[in-house]
């Protein structure tokens, strides 16, 4: 199961999933981009389908869920990806932006967890990634609501990660940062060459380079991983500020 399928790093995930032999089923508000996915993987022979709706609606996730779990035994892998972005500072943020961000960023994750647990159970070993944020770790002031929207996921992945071990799902994070996606497209050219130039790696990330840390927690290789964050920036939060 991957969340946000469409496009940008869940696009990516996908497909490298795919690749490694997985059956994927995706998740996206773009019915557009799901056709396409869809079509690329039926093109390569791989085994998919794709859903159209957003994780911020409760009662479409449990249908999704409900039909999954009567067409597959078992999900053995869940990436939280989809997200919603806002930038402005405080007073530039209407309520209705804000009550988007803690549905889908935080909620959203949380709700697909929980109407996949049956079928995260039945895998007698599973894998859930949650997709957070450098700015959930820190905090970016051009985007507090979004800063704020993903740290909760960093909580929720640790009592996710005590409450689920019995059953044998791992529960990790990733802190991602600076990759080119279609929300990075919104970014403005001054503040992306801003964000390169304390970017230890010196360039934007791209969503294959995520996607391949999300196949390494999905499998057996990170099999004594869990309640952790692995953070993919380039080694922006690596440094203490102001000392380059």
């Amino acid at each position: 199961m991957v969340t946000g399928s469409a496009s940008g790093i869940g696009r990516a995930t996908v497909l490298l999933f795919a690749r490694h032999g997985a059956t994927v089923v995706g998740i996206d508000i773009d019915p557009t981009g799901s056709a396409m996915l869809g079509k690329e993987l039926d093109e390569t022979g791989s085994a998919s389908e794709m859903h159209v709706a957003s994780i911020g609606d409760a009662e479409a996730i449990a249908r999704i869920a409900a039909a999954v779990g009567s067409r597959y035994p078992a999900v053995h892998v869940l990436v939280n990806n989809a997200a919603a972005t806002h930038w402005g500072k405080i007073d530039e943020t209407p309520e209705a932006a804000l009550s988007e961000l803690m549905n889908v960023n935080m909620a959203g994750a949380y709700r697909c967890v929980r109407e996949f647990l049956p079928s995260l159970k039945a895998a007698g070993g599973a894998s859930i990634i949650n997709h957070a944020s450098v700015d959930g770790l820190l905090g970016n002031p051009r985007c507090g609501a979004y800063s704020a929207s993903k740290a909760g996921m960093y909580p929720m992945t640790h009592t996710m990660a005590q409450e689920l071990a019995p059953f044998g799902i791992r529960v990790n994070a990733l802190a991602i940062g600076g990759i080119l996606t279609g929300a990075s497209d919104k970014v403005s050219p001054a503040y992306r060459a801003q964000l390169e130039e304390v970017i230890p790696l010196g360039r934007w990330g791209r969503p294959d380079e995520v996607a391949q840390v999300a196949l390494f927690l999905a499998t057996d290789d990170a099999s004594y991983v869990t309640g952790s964050t692995i953070t993919v920036d380039g080694g922006r939060t690596g440094l203490t500020p102001g000392t380059t």
